[in-house]
């Protein structure tokens, strides 16, 4: 929300109905009933200009709020994982059942190949998410990459599991 003010949270602006985010705070803030999907890079400044009361930013835009003369109300993955104990599960990769075996394998086998790459050089990335990213400054790149590139990022685990599930009510 813009910084100073007060009041109820309203109307809310999320980066789509069919978000992580948009789940999180429906599961958090069931009061908060207005839910309006905004382009995620759009959401700072519709917040700014008044458009909405709050808004869930993702990607970089977690991490410069700030500058942008925003407050923080609440960091929703923080406040997940204090409620439920668990991670907060951010995104996943499906393929259909209906492939073949071996493609999914294979699919598999690269998604974990190219995961392991970005443990072994958590810099090869950079000059791809820099010319994509709406913050350039190193550190926030940094925490950007950090954040989705983890250990469940090469398997959910029973704790990711029940993570998911808790979230979504679907069994992973």
């Amino acid at each position: 929300r813009r910084a100073g003010e007060a009041g109820p949270v309203r109307r809310a602006a999320v980066p789509g109905a069919h978000t992580t985010a948009n789940a999180l705070l429906g599961k958090l803030f069931p009061e908060i009933e207005e839910r309006v999907p905004v382009l995620f890079s759009e959401i700072a400044a519709s917040v700014e200009r008044g458009d909405y009361d709050a808004g869930v930013l993702i990607h970089e835009g977690r991490f410069v709020y700030r500058e942008r003369k925003l407050e923080l109300i609440a960091d929703l993955g923080q406040l997940w994982e204090r409620r439920t104990g668990l991670p907060l599960p951010l995104g996943g990769i499906a393929a259909k059942k209906s492939l073949p075996e071996r493609v999914r394998r294979q699919i598999t086998g690269l998604i974990r190949k190219s995961i392991e790459y970005a443990f072994a050089h958590p810099g090869a990335s950079r000059a791809y998410i820099r010319e994509h990213a709406q913050e350039l400054d190193d550190k926030v790149i940094d925490a950007h990459i950090a954040l989705f590139v983890n250990d469940y990022s090469l398997g959910l685990g029973d704790e990711g599991r029940r993570a998911v599930e808790t979230l979504t009510g679907v069994v992973p």
